[in-house]
């Protein structure tokens, strides 16, 4: 048997959070301010999950409620309104042109970097926005560097910083919906967070919301739950002659947590595992690319992490096959690690690692003989 392991880390250091240091509020205006706000009133925010910040955003003067004194803060919000409140707020320039009411706070945010004119790919100024467009704008709105039309960034990388900053929290259990519709209340209580953070306070985190936009970003989720990053996957390496191995994602559970972000993907793990525990969890690819003789390989034999019990996912979990049996071969193996091997690992500004365990038979095999 030869043993060898792999890191997926990019380094043995702990990431230390980037929040600034909160400025001082001016008290006096702050409570010019929840005056104000406490003076409004629409028919329909009572009670409203956003009411709060309804009453700064209007007092404030970024948004206004409609004639029959309502506010409707469940109603959709399209990509010209949100622009316009978000430019407003921040008290970007605005010059008059003609032709549409929208144009002039369009060019303002064009102009002052918060959009760009390849971000909507589809529909028009009318259409409602999404949260995955409406975190472009506010993750700029946020980092002066983001600006610059020259620094390019995928989708995911503004989820992750959206999330990361507390800017944007999830819906359901933390989940993203990035193609869902955004509410005006919504939309103004990501327009409050922005305002925050410019003036230098730091937001609570939603550190499911940031787990899911961190597997979409990286496939893994290790950065929220340790604090450590990863190298990017997919991450390639090899079990013997022919036989490849991929790592898609890797997953980090805290069974500890109920809610805990991808909790609902795993069944309990094995009561000889304990409770203070964390599953890891690999999505793993295995390439046969040529026949091996008339056996059966067992891919979670090949990868180990701990002696304790392994955990089961619900599905496609990665099954066993014939040597013989050319192709890729995909799935999920999972690990019952106990947290506190895992923070005695990371106290030493050490890193988890995975123990490729390949039999030496795999080692410059002949297809002919079909050895196993």
């Amino acid at each position: 048997m030869i043993k060898k392991s792999i890191s997926l880390f990019l380094s043995m250091s702990f990431l230390l959070s980037t929040g600034c240091k909160a400025e001082e509020i001016d008290t006096v205006s702050k409570a010019s301010a929840t005056a104000a706000a406490a003076q409004i009133s629409f028919s329909d925010i009572s009670y409203h999950w956003a009411e709060k910040s309804i009453k700064a955003a209007v007092s404030t003067g970024y948004v206004d409620g409609y004639d029959d004194q309502t506010f409707r803060p469940d109603q959709k919000i399209s990509r010209a309104e949100f622009v316009k409140m978000i430019t407003t707020s921040l008290k970007l320039p605005t010059t008059q042109v003609e032709g549409e009411w929208y144009i002039p706070y369009i060019n303002t945010a064009v102009n002052g970097g918060l959009h760009r004119w390849s971000d909507f790919t589809s529909g028009d100024w009318n259409t409602s926005l999404t949260r995955m467009e409406m975190s472009r704008i506010v993750v700029r709105a946020t980092q002066k560097e983001l600006q610059d039309p020259k620094y390019q960034m995928p989708d995911s990388g503004f989820l992750f910083n959206a999330t990361k900053t507390g800017i944007m929290q999830g819906l359901s259990n933390g989940q993203l919906g990035k193609d869902e519709p955004t509410t005006r209340a919504q939309a103004i209580t990501m327009i409050e967070r922005i305002l925050k953070i410019n003036k230098g306070e730091k937001l609570p985190v939603d550190k499911n919301a940031m787990a899911y936009a961190e597997v979409e970003m990286r496939g893994t989720n290790a950065e929220t739950v340790w604090g450590m990053r990863t190298k990017q996957f997919p991450i390639k390496d090899k079990l013997g002659d022919g036989l490849d191995l991929q790592i898609n994602k890797m997953i980090i559970v805290d069974k500890t947590k109920s809610d805990s972000a991808f909790n609902e993907l795993y069944y309990d793990p094995n009561p000889k595992a304990g409770t203070d525990i964390y599953v890891i969890a690999y999505h793993i690819t295995i390439n046969n690319l040529a026949k091996k003789g008339d056996y059966t390989i067992y891919p979670t034999f090949m990868m180990s992490m701990t002696s304790l019990p392994r955990a089961l996912t619900r599905t496609d979990d990665i099954q066993i096959f014939n040597g013989n049996d050319t192709g890729l071969h995909s799935g999920w193996i999972a690990f019952c690690v106990p947290k506190k091997d895992i923070e005695e690992i990371l106290s030493r500004n050490d890193v988890p690692r995975i123990d490729l365990n390949i039999p030496q038979s795999f080692i410059n095999m002949n297809e002919e003989k079909g050895e196993n």
